[in-house]
């Protein structure tokens, strides 16, 4: 059965409208996110590691160290880009070359924790260090008119030192 052209241009209009809604967010992480509360209730002499597991969970890696201390690691890593104008959108899917010359534009956010924990030979918390790197990145204008600013978000560094 051979396909009417109204048929065809309906579809092509409900598949162009779906990617809006469908390709509106890309998120994307890796690792388990902190809480800064939970990494909060980390102290020196807290002992055992599985005491340690219920605030930040498993961590990614743990390194023997010479003297038989051990060293755990933990990392997340999160990315989140949001299309932030239906110009940019709109040109992009239905109208060829759109985006060289049509506003819109992303908004990007980042954000990077690592943990490290010392434990001592007997397993107990000798020191840590937390740091949670966030950034936003927003873009905008068309690709002959592209602007791009990067703020960087309270970088915070805790130690029990």
């Amino acid at each position: 059965m051979k396909r009417s052209r109204f048929a065809t241009v309906i579809t092509a209009i409900t598949a162009a409208t779906l990617s809006l809604f469908v390709a509106g967010c890309l998120t994307t992480s890796v690792g388990t996110k902190m809480s800064t509360d939970n990494v909060s209730k980390l102290q020196k002499g807290v002992p055992t590691r599985a005491a340690v597991a219920p605030w930040v969970g498993s961590p990614v890696a743990t390194s023997m160290m010479g003297d038989g201390r051990k060293m755990m690691v933990y990392n997340y890593y999160g990315h989140t880009i949001k299309p932030t104008g239906l110009g940019k959108t709109f040109a992009s899917v239905l109208i060829p070359g759109g985006n060289l010359f049509m506003g819109g534009g992303a908004r990007a956010n980042q954000e990077q924790q690592t943990l490290q924990i010392m434990l001592t030979k007997d397993g107990v918390v000798e020191d840590y260090e937390f740091a949670n790197n966030a950034s936003v990145t927003e873009t905008s204008g068309g690709l002959l008119t592209q602007q791009t600013t990067t703020t960087q978000v309270s970088p915070t560094i805790s130690t029990n030192r």
